[in-house]
């Protein structure tokens, strides 16, 4: 950490500690803190992750002491937070980031103090999402028993426990007003209701999360978790219009399809209309392959199979009507007797079929025939 940067900015970043608790027994956990300015607490970040997150709320604060003690060889510069019967013990790597972050801290209580006695509300507990439930906006009724309109993502949260800075009068929706009831919830309950319209601009589902988690007091990480969450359904549900969207405009260019003509078993068409039709069916075909990079997009796994499945249709869709296009224009042409095949004539000669004439084998006539001699009859 630089030391010429700004007090605050370097608050901010936070630094690295050895945290204690008084109602935990346990050995030393490395940790680092960030004092965040816009709630007036402390967070406390652990390395291990299976260890969570905690905050101090400064305001909660009811002792502060900073104390330098030598634990085997090393020095050790600590600060001592009271707060709630707890005592949370913080040991810096340096006695300047100490005195840092204690100056802060009592500047900070000051102004609460202050701040309190002139009657103006200060901000409580940050709150965090314990649990989040994804409805389907085209099949859950509300509470009321109705189904709501215009609505593309539905969630429903459970938080933990503690105070919200709503209030009754104040409205659930953001300043786009749309979609109505954008937000709801209601204040000092654990369960609440998140709810994004399909018309809502990129920008508008982003005022939406910062507005929610601002007025339910939650952790700025749940916020960004939640715009995530909701971005990414969102991406989903156009992902699946889109497709739906590409697969009829990729049947559209069926050659039999694109001219109805096609479908009768020998065609009015000219073989070189026929070459045409399909030459046009393979340019729309390659065209909407072009754009499916842009219409899908590459959001997730998802999205690139999708354009992998309809890469593969449309190749296929290729051979298909180029066959058809033989088919239909060998249709129009005399056919040609394939080999090996019985050639069929037509009108027939001498009002005779030659398939009624009398079959001769090849050695009839012959020397040593069989056949060479009329057989005997017995008188």
């Amino acid at each position: 950490m630089s030391q010429h940067e700004n007090p605050q900015t370097r608050l901010t970043k936070g630094a690295h500690v050895l945290y204690r608790s008084s109602d935990k027994l346990r050995k030393p956990l490395p940790a680092v803190i960030k004092f965040n300015f816009l709630y007036n607490l402390i967070s406390v970040e652990f390395e291990e992750r299976a260890n969570g997150e905690l905050q101090v709320v400064l305001e909660k604060v009811t002792r502060q002491k900073s104390r330098d003690y030598s634990e085997g060889a090393a020095l050790v510069w600590a600060l001592v937070l009271t707060a709630e019967s707890i005592q949370h013990s913080f040991s810096f790597e340096s006695q300047d980031v100490r005195d840092l972050w204690d100056d802060e801290i009592s500047t900070t209580r000051r102004g609460l103090s202050f701040g309190r006695k002139e009657g103006k509300e200060t901000p409580g507990a940050l709150r965090s999402v314990l649990k989040v439930d994804i409805l389907d906006p085209f099949t859950t009724v509300d509470k009321t028993g109705t189904k709501p309109e215009g609505i593309a993502v539905w969630l429903k949260l459970e938080l933990s426990p503690g105070s919200s800075n709503h209030r009754p009068d104040q409205k659930d929706h953001s300043e786009d007003k749309s979609p109505p009831k954008g937000q709801r919830g209601k204040e000092n309950e654990n369960e609440l209701e998140l709810m994004i319209g399909e018309d809502t601009p990129p920008d508008g589902v982003k005022r939406h999360i910062v507005n929610f988690t601002s007025t339910y007091n939650l952790l700025p990480s749940e916020g960004t978790s939640l715009y995530r969450l909701v971005k990414a359904l969102r991406q989903r549900q156009q992902v699946l219009h889109d497709t739906q969207k590409l697969i009829s405009e990729v049947q559209q260019q069926h050659l039999l399809l694109k001219d109805p003509r096609l479908a009768a078993e020998h065609p009015e068409v000219a073989p070189q209309m026929i070459k045409e039709i399909e030459n046009k069916a393979r340019e729309s075909l390659a065209a909407l392959s072009a754009s499916l990079p842009e219409r899908l997009g590459d959001a997730g796994p998802g999205a690139q199979f999708i354009r992998m499945v309809l890469d593969r249709n449309m190749e296929k869709l290729k051979v298909i009507n180029h066959v058809i296009a033989q088919i239909k224009a060998g249709a129009r042409q005399d056919p040609q007797p394939r080999p090996g095949t019985i050639p069929r004539y037509s009108p027939r000669e001498g009002g005779r079929s030659p398939r009624m004439s009398p079959r001769r084998s090849p050695r009839d006539g012959q020397p040593g025939s069989r056949k060479s001699s009329p057989r005997e009859v017995p008188v």
